[in-house]
């Protein structure tokens, strides 16, 4: 009976740090955007908010970006562009870990010389072009953030399935 016992205890135990782990991944991959009724700026999201109804405001500063610097919520910087890239990151036929370096900084070199391996394919910059928040000094809303990752799903298919093109 005592074996049972530690048998079941370790099954808990492992079902519970399971759901502990896919619970925390879940949170991390979801965006959360704060709708607040009366003006107020997050100073860690960099969100404001001027209206109960409007889409909350986000500043495309440095700061912002770099605040976006991990494989599961990723914004780069490509001339002066903002872009958003986090589900973009496995469609992307070089392979995620060509971009997530870049994660929450300036990646235009890297963009214009394709990693040092010559330049992107006109169909690379139409795609980057979509995951487009703004220009750098500026503000979008959440609304337009939302679109953008959503524009995802109209994007390339993931590596190696490229068959026109395998410059990117």
């Amino acid at each position: 009976m005592k074996t049972e016992n530690t048998i079941g205890l370790v099954g808990l135990v492992a079902v519970v740090g399971i759901v502990a782990f896919f619970s925390a991944r879940y949170d991390s991959l979801v965006i959360s955007v704060p709708f607040v009724s009366s003006p107020t700026t997050n100073t860690t999201s960099g969100l404001t908010n001027t209206s109960a109804s409007a889409s909350p405001s986000v500043n495309l500063d440095v700061a912002t970006v770099a605040r976006h610097s991990s494989a599961s919520d990723c914004w780069i910087i490509v001339s002066k562009g903002v872009y958003a890239v986090t589900g973009y990151l496995t469609k992307h036929p070089g392979g995620a870990s060509r971009i997530i370096p870049y994660c929450g900084k300036d990646a235009t070199t890297a963009f214009a010389t394709r990693g040092g391996n010559g330049t992107h394919s006109s169909s690379a910059s139409a795609d980057l072009a979509a995951l487009r928040l703004g220009t750098l000094g500026s503000t979008t809303t959440a609304n337009t953030i939302t679109q953008v990752n959503a524009n995802v799903s109209t994007l390339i298919p993931q590596s190696g399935e490229r068959e026109d093109e395998d410059d990117d």
